[in-house]
């Protein structure tokens, strides 16, 4: 059907979202899955029960060390148990304030021990992040660190204002009438929770995320945990898990609840950076990668002639033959090679492309040179296609020889078939 039969139809346009949503939804969990986020999701969990009370206690230590920050590690726990954590698992809040609490008193080698279980947290949130988005090259040394240690130390200062700043606004005449109604209560986690995922999304690969699409995978993630919270809360109390582990069930559904969260966290993750590059047609998906390196360069070639800087959300918006999906793979090749760097605001080329050889750069690439050559209609591509296509055909001539002939030294190796090769050479 044309596409001005599918406008006119309301039918068929309704038919085509569904089927472009569907094919989405298909995308979408087939990246989920081939990033491995299952797995990840489950390592998390466990690092999380490692790492929550050192967090916790670097938040403690924070609010002590501030006089007019008395009391305000109270509104932190019941903020954190009421609106993040379900019902049913809230006992362990006992638990954790009390392992807190010991913590403050050990000494320097036990405190080192759990600030390494907190950096190794946010090690495998910044690796799985980065694979995610396919980042080559992760963050050095000192910028690694200072990113952690502003997670650590930051964010309890920006949960601390948050609740604070919530907790005036609640006190003020117009909105106390307001401040007890349920849907009140809703918005405020939701949106402090879509603030802290946008943030997360944004900062941690290390590569350009459109804020616009983080805020959108920020907002869903936060729904989606508050309608899993609730979902969690409300199927826990209708079965027997306390009737068949006492006590102990509350760490089983504590883990559940963990792990729920990261696999929405990741697949949220997913989101933000299949939004940003997913095409419905998979245009360039197909394409060699020589090819779509060589339709960059060009990109930066011809933006350098004009004086121009070559933007991200240019590549994303005007390459529609690069599968971006690999994009920030090319671009970190292109860095490392110095036939780019950045600017305030993108990109421009670095060298003089009439110093650089198509071998130089094909040696530079980790991918074999391809072989079905069928490329656009420009004229380099038309020369590049014939060029590859005889390549490839001397190649076959070459090897059309059957390997037990091989294996006697009768095709190749024998030092007389050698020499006679080196002699036509040289002829």
């Amino acid at each position: 059907m044309s596409e001005a039969n599918t406008q006119a139809d309301p039918i068929a346009r309704t038919l085509d979202i569904a089927q472009r949503g569907y094919r989405f939804a298909r995308y979408l969990l087939r990246k989920f899955f081939d990033d491995q986020c299952t797995e990840t999701a489950s390592a998390l969990t466990y690092q999380t029960m490692f790492a929550v009370v050192p967090l916790l206690t670097v938040a403690y230590l924070l609010i002590n060390a501030v006089p007019a920050l008395a009391g305000v590690d109270k509104q932190i726990e019941d903020f954190i148990f009421t609106n993040i954590v379900p019902e049913n698992v809230g006992v362990i809040r006992e638990y954790l304030t009390d392992f807190s609490t010991q913590a403050r008193g050990l000494g320097a080698v036990s405190l080192g021990f759990l600030a390494f279980t907190a950096f190794w947290m946010l090690l495998t949130i910044e690796k799985t992040f980065n694979r995610i988005w396919h980042v080559i090259e992760p963050r050095k040394g000192y910028q690694r660190l200072l990113m952690y240690w502003a997670v650590l130390t930051l964010a309890p200062f920006v949960g601390i204002a948050a609740i604070v700043i919530t907790g005036y606004v609640l006190s003020l005449p117009y909105v106390s009438d307001v401040a007890g109604s349920s849907y009140f209560l809703w918005v405020v986690p939701l949106t402090l929770n879509t603030s802290v995922f946008t943030l997360v999304y944004v900062t941690v690969p290390n590569c350009y995320v459109p804020l616009r699409h983080a805020v959108k995978g920020g907002f869903l993630v936060a729904v989606a945990l508050e309608l899993t919270k609730y979902s969690f809360g409300f199927f826990v109390s209708r079965t027997s898990f306390e009737d068949i582990y006492g006590a102990f069930a509350t760490f089983p559904l504590f883990l559940i609840w963990i792990y729920l969260s990261w696999t929405i966290i990741l697949m949220g993750a997913e989101l933000v950076k299949s939004v940003s590059i997913y095409r419905g047609d998979q245009r360039g998906a197909s394409e060699e990668h020589l090819y779509q390196v060589l339709v960059l360069l060009d990109r930066f070639y011809r933006a350098h002639r004009t004086g121009e800087v070559v933007k991200e959300s240019d590549i994303a918006r005007g390459s529609l033959r690069i599968d971006l999906e690999h994009w920030n793979a090319y671009k970190t090749l292109l860095l490392e090679r110095h036939l780019i760097h950045g600017v305030d605001g993108g990109y421009v080329l670095a060298r003089d492309l009439s110093e650089v050889t198509l071998w130089e750069l094909h040696q530079a690439l980790p991918w074999p040179l391809p072989q079905d050559v069928s490329w656009g209609d420009a004229e380099w591509e038309v020369a590049l296609s014939e060029l590859l296509r005889s390549i490839a055909e001397g190649s076959r001539e070459r090897l059309e020889f059957d390997i037990e002939s091989m294996f006697r030294g009768d095709a190749l190796g024998s030092p007389s078939v050698v020499a006679s090769r080196k002699i036509e050479a040289r002829d």
